[in-house]
């Protein structure tokens, strides 16, 4: 019953050349340009939703986005709508949903080359005189060998709030109101600077719940200064105390200069739609976040998302673009099933890609799809974000993506730490490009990461490399990472190099890992942390290339099963460079040569 009703609601999106069936309305600024059209125009989105709620007559609905920016002053809402729509842009990649608003001059503040105005949200991106301007400092601006260390970390008396020593020249660089944004490990804090003292060099700071031991522990915790005017750059701004400050650049057109500054956290809110969506072409872009709702550290699971998808049905996002977000550009999620992620593109975000399922209660959200999409360039406002990170889901499939240019992990699945009850199961992970992350910045990660029970989970024909932490350790970077009490998974088929661990389970039950290729590790290839009477880790079949390093650490030589694997040194492995497309994971099994240069390798881990 649930594949018909997914095939009719096919047939009734793509018919909408019977004006009988289906009611066609147009949003664009100037009606003039469809005068003979049979439909309704108008101005607004919200327009749109509006009359598609009052509308009890037509089988269903289509609306059509003319080209330019729709601007929008509320969340957009469809709720409990009962007959399939489409929402498709007149030119694919041109018709843009966003939260931008214009900044009244009048309340514009100019001291030399500064502008500042007044605004409660955390913002990415600021657009001026219709070009988008970066934050100062920001993850991706913060290179990791320009990041500092401190000393003498501590907790005050007061409830979150901590102090740390800095060097001279770095405390030259705050201001009361900025941040400081701390890596270690796996975790991204977020501090606000509430006071200085100069002589002691200590800065006490407040904001997120930090766990102090990991700080005072971690010899790897590493700091970079954020939203402090004392470090803007032209062409930059920060958000400072409920103030966006602006440094303008010489070709800035005084006194018309035009500021638009994204204000929605959320662009778009689908709930209880059952009976079919499809989204094709559309570019959204523009989502804040509030500072308040940013205390979960880890993956950025608490961060907003610009689009939600809630208890829906079969929501279709086609040809899409997200960029310039602040949290997770999407959100599949309470109950929701059939729903597909397809061919969109991805770039230019705070935080992660796409989210799907919750992480802090029971979520039976299943039958997700995303495939063909390219994820490029997030976390550059919470490093700890992921790309495709699926929580409490089950029944989720993940194949052809492209994801890279992150600061964490690439692909996550699940949300449960060790043998507890567990939502995620029966998920597919196959023939993605995962590929440059971490980039010596955060640790504990990996490209493929999975965490609790997974019965029936499958990871395979995937091509994986340049995964690297800057950590050298069990806690460092590794390909593929079975995490606490990952159990019933298949790994296999996969071409995986580049990176300090190539397999790492933790510990879990009854994995098996077999055909794949793991290559150029320079710590240890296969590495089993944990392990425990009734787990069983079985490494089979498997082609491993190991020019340093150890191909298994101890626990897995005892506790292991290791049967029938290939090894090969490097003396075999000069021919082939440069291999960075999926194509070449097929020419790498074929001729078990050349994936990496040596040289390659010792730049790449120059931090690790």
């Amino acid at each position: 019953m649930k594949y018909l009703l997914t095939f009719l609601f096919y047939i009734l999106t793509f018919s909408f050349c019977f004006p009988n069936n289906t009611k066609l309305i147009i949003v664009s600024s100037n009606a003039e340009k469809y005068p003979k059209y049979d439909c309704k125009v108008v101005a607004s989105l919200q327009q749109a939703f509006d009359i598609l709620r009052m509308d009890k007559d037509s089988i269903s609905t289509k609306i059509i986005l003319d080209e330019g920016k729709h601007l929008i002053e509320k969340t957009l809402v469809l709720k409990d709508l009962n007959k399939p729509l489409a929402i498709e842009a007149k030119e694919k990649g041109l018709s843009c949903i966003t939260g931008e608003k214009l900044i009244d001059k009048s309340i514009l503040r100019y001291n030399d080359s500064i502008i500042s105005f007044p605004h409660n949200k955390e913002i990415y991106k600021l657009i001026v005189d219709g070009k988008s301007v970066s934050l100062a400092a920001s993850v991706k601006q913060s290179q990791p060998q320009n990041m500092k260390q401190f000393s003498s970390f501590q907790s005050e008396l007061e409830n979150n709030t901590y102090s740390a020593i800095f060097e001279k020249e770095e405390i030259n660089k705050m201001e009361v109101g900025c941040y400081v944004y701390i890596y270690c490990k796996w975790i991204h804090y977020k501090l606000k600077v509430v006071s200085v003292d100069e002589h002691e060099q200590r800065v006490y700071m407040n904001g997120m719940t930090v766990n102090v031991n990991y700080i005072k522990n971690n010899k790897d915790v590493y700091y970079s200064i954020c939203n402090s005017r004392k470090i803007l750059q032209p062409g930059t701004f920060c958000n400072l105390n409920d103030t966006v400050y602006y440094h303008s650049q010489e070709d800035d057109e005084f006194p018309n200069i035009e500021i638009r500054v994204p204000h929605l956290i959320n662009l778009l809110e689908i709930s209880n739609c059952k009976r079919g969506i499809l989204i094709e072409g559309i570019h959204f872009t523009g989502a804040v976040t509030n500072s308040l709702m940013l205390q979960e550290p880890q993956a950025g699971v608490n961060w907003p998302q610009a689009v939600v998808v809630k208890k829906s049905e079969t929501v279709i996002f086609d040809d899409c673009e997200f960029s310039n977000n602040m949290g997770y550009s999407i959100n599949i999620k309470n109950n929701s099933e059939e729903c597909v992620i397809r061919n969109c593109f991805f770039h230019e975000l705070g935080c992660g890609a796409i989210r799907v399922g919750e992480n802090h209660y029971s979520d039976e959200t299943h039958h997700i799809t995303i495939t063909n999409n390219l994820i490029k360039g997030y976390g550059n406002v919470n490093a700890s974000a992921v790309g495709i990170l699926v929580a409490k889901a089950n029944n989720i499939t993940v194949i052809n993506n492209t994801v890279c240019d992150g600061y964490y992990t690439g692909i996550s699945l699940g949300w449960t730490w060790g043998y507890g009850k567990s939502y995620s199961y029966g998920n597919y992970v196959a023939n993605n490009h995962i590929h440059h992350l971490m980039q010596c910045l955060m640790s504990d990660g990996a490209g493929i990461y999975t965490l609790g029970k997974q019965e029936g989970t499958i990871i395979e024909n995937n091509y994986i490399h340049d995964i690297v932490s800057r950590v050298f350790s069990a806690a460092g970077s590794s390909l593929i990472y079975f995490d606490e009490g990952t159990s019933d998974v298949i790994a296999r088929n996969n071409v995986c190099f580049g990176s300090h661990t190539g397999f790492h389970e933790h510990y879990g039950k009854c994995n098996l890992v077999e055909d794949n290729v793991f290559a150029y590790t320079n710590q240890i290839t296969v590495r089993l942390s944990n392990y425990k009477m009734d787990s069983l880790l079985t490494v089979r079949n498997n082609t491993f290339i190991v020019d340093c390093g150890v191909a298994f650490n101890p626990n897995m030589v005892r506790h292991g099963i290791i049967d029938n694997n290939k090894f090969w040194s490097g003396e075999l492995i000069d021919s082939i460079n440069g291999m960075r497309t999926i194509n070449d994971s097929i020419k790498i099994r074929m001729t078990v040569k050349s994936l990496y240069s040596k040289n390659v390798i010792k730049q790449k881990f120059a931090y690790g």
